[in-house]
């Protein structure tokens, strides 16, 4: 069975990793840990930036800094799963969250991704945005996503 679970850095991803780790999984199952960085700075391929040379250096070590925290966030989260019976992999994807996870689950093939809900709502989830909504209405498999105790959005 492979397993994708969606993570950032924030309580609900950890309920989500914990939820994963308490679980029996299939023998042979893989776990794939997977956070997508979003930058808005990011330089678009063929898209001049147009800035300073001192602010395109500091978007550049702001997006590498941005890498580097999310390459130890599924780090350790890797580490709290694993187990003798499952393989855990990690991975990190630049972009939009929702659109990245689609893509990965699309082509690794994933049999389940697991996402935690952050639970906005109203204007906070119009301006945010809901990845958890987004994952659940284009996902080629199916979809848990874990919330807190006592959240009853709907996302």
């Amino acid at each position: 069975m492979n397993l994708l679970l969606a993570v950032d850095d924030s309580y609900y991803s950890e309920l989500a990793v914990r939820e994963v780790a308490s679980r029996p999984w299939p023998e042979g199952s893989t776990i794939k840990v997977l956070s997508v960085a979003y930058f808005l700075g990011t330089p678009v391929a063929g898209v001049p930036t147009g800035g300073e040379p001192s602010a395109t250096t500091a978007l550049f070590e702001a997006r590498t800094q941005l890498l580097e925290s999310t390459n130890l966030l599924v780090q350790r989260a890797a580490e709290q799963l694993a187990r003798d019976n499952l393989r855990v992999e990690t991975l990190v994807r630049e972009g939009d969250p929702g659109t990245e996870i689609i893509q990965e689950a699309e082509s690794w093939p994933a049999d389940l991704i697991i996402v935690a809900s952050h639970g906005h709502h109203g204007l906070k989830r119009l301006l945010l945005g809901s990845t958890a909504n987004y994952v659940t209405n284009h996902s080629p498999c199916s979809i848990e996503i874990v919330r807190a105790r006592g959240s009853s959005n709907s996302s």
